[in-house]
């Protein structure tokens, strides 16, 4: 009776241990949603053996550091099949593949990172897979994406291992008996598929093309972006329905105006940024001859542009996006009396806005060069987005809230 209960006491003591080992790797990587700061721009070139330094390192975290980390995470569902001694040994026993894995991970992009971070590196259009930008892109993918997802899993399987340790040392039966059928099971394969797509695409993004890096934030912006129009809906929507001092006034807020010349930039923004990316898709898939076929390739996935030529196009959405965000709470914000100060600043957004897309439209002709379709349909783009840029000009230079002309108000203004 005492060796059982001294067995199943060193039972419990194991199963806590592997429930601890799993909070501190999530302790350990779990990231919030801001990313570490860049680097600033070098102030000398980097010389040849730093060049090939970074660039094995690059190779080392996409041919072994990252595969080893997707197998590692592929074994953890056949694991936890189980809270025997056995498996809870095999737990542990690959707790400590993660951690030696993932401090690796850490190391190599510390110095992956080091001094080769910036988005706004003018000189490295050379530098193939190690440009600054590249490199930024990447530094995004990992602590953005990868390491909250594999926290995630960890967080699941810690879940699940203590429900199960709970349910054997008070001697209840989870609902999920079986579990190499339950729900449970199920989910933890399904949350290992997601965390196993996040670690290839992260090679993929490794293996990717320039233009694959300065798209691959661009969903999550767009996004943001949709949700800036509905914003200026909502703003529009408002003041529209706003009591009005005079029920025959028949003058419109200024705020709205200026708002639906927004709407319209907005949406222009979203065929620009759809149409880039049929582009670049195009550009990678460009067939080849057969005997050209390896060089075309490298030719593709490395342009001879900059870091911050990369990140002049990469970063348009975000930085639109924070434009949009400067112009509602000016809009939502400003006094009526502060009608100059308000046009002075919207002058200054409205020439961000002109200078963004004009040096990213710039960049895309970079890059399809020799796409003559795209250059046609371009010069229409901009054709709209300078007369839309025009109207809106106009229309916040004109910002002032009048007074109604009824006869009524005129009559009560003379009295």
């Amino acid at each position: 009776m005492a060796d059982s209960e001294s067995n199943s006491q060193r039972h419990q003591q194991k199963g806590d241990l592997v429930i601890e080992v799993f909070k501190n790797l999530i302790e350990e990587y779990e990231t919030d949603d801001e990313l570490s700061s860049p680097t600033g721009i070098r102030s000398k070139p980097m010389s040849t053996k730093t060049i090939k330094s970074k660039k094995a390192l690059l190779r080392k975290l996409e041919t072994r550091l990252l595969p080893s980390l997707d197998q590692q995470i592929k074994s953890l569902p056949e694991l936890s099949q189980s809270i025997s001694d056995l498996h809870l040994d095999l737990i542990l026993k690959s707790q400590s593949e993660f951690k030696n894995t993932l401090q690796e991970i850490g190391e190599t992009k510390y110095w992956l990172c080091c001094r080769s971070c910036s988005p706004f590196e003018s000189n490295d259009s050379g530098l193939e897979e190690i440009k600054s930008y590249r490199i930024y892109v990447l530094s995004c993918k990992i602590e953005l994406d990868l390491m909250p997802t594999i926290c995630q899993t960890f967080e699941r399987y810690k879940e699940l291992l203590e429900q199960r340790m709970i349910a054997n040392s008070t001697g209840k039966s989870l609902p999920d008996q079986s579990y190499q059928k339950g729900s449970n099971r199920m989910e933890v394969v399904n949350l290992t598929s997601i965390t196993s797509q996040e670690i290839n695409a992260t090679i993929e993004l490794i293996q990717g093309s320039d233009f694959d890096n300065l798209q691959y934030r661009w969903p999550s912006r767009l996004s943001a972006i949709d949700s800036g129009l509905e914003e200026f809906l909502i703003l529009i929507h408002e003041v529209e329905n706003e009591p009005m001092d005079c029920p025959n006034s028949t003058q419109i807020d200024p705020s709205v105006k200026v708002a639906k010349s927004i709407l319209v930039l907005i949406k222009l923004s979203r065929i620009f940024f759809q149409r880039i990316s049929s582009v670049t898709s195009q550009i990678n898939k460009e067939p080849h001859q057969q005997q050209q076929q390896q060089q075309q390739q490298q030719q593709q996935c490395f342009s001879n542009l900059s870091s911050a030529q990369l990140s002049t196009l990469g970063e348009l959405p975000k930085d639109f996006t924070k434009i949009l965000q400067d112009v509602l709470q000016l809009l939502q914000n400003s006094p009526m009396t502060e009608e100059e100060s308000l046009i002075e600043e919207l002058s200054t957004l409205i020439e961000e806005i002109k200078t963004s897309f004009t040096s990213g439209l710039d960049v895309v002709h970079q890059l399809a060069i020799n796409m003559d379709y795209f250059r046609v349909w371009s010069e229409t783009w901009k054709s709209s987005f300078d007369i839309s840029i025009h109207n809106l000009t106009q229309i916040s230079e004109s910002y002032q809230y009048l007074d109604c002309q009824c006869s009524r108000c005129s009559s009560v203004g003379q009295s």
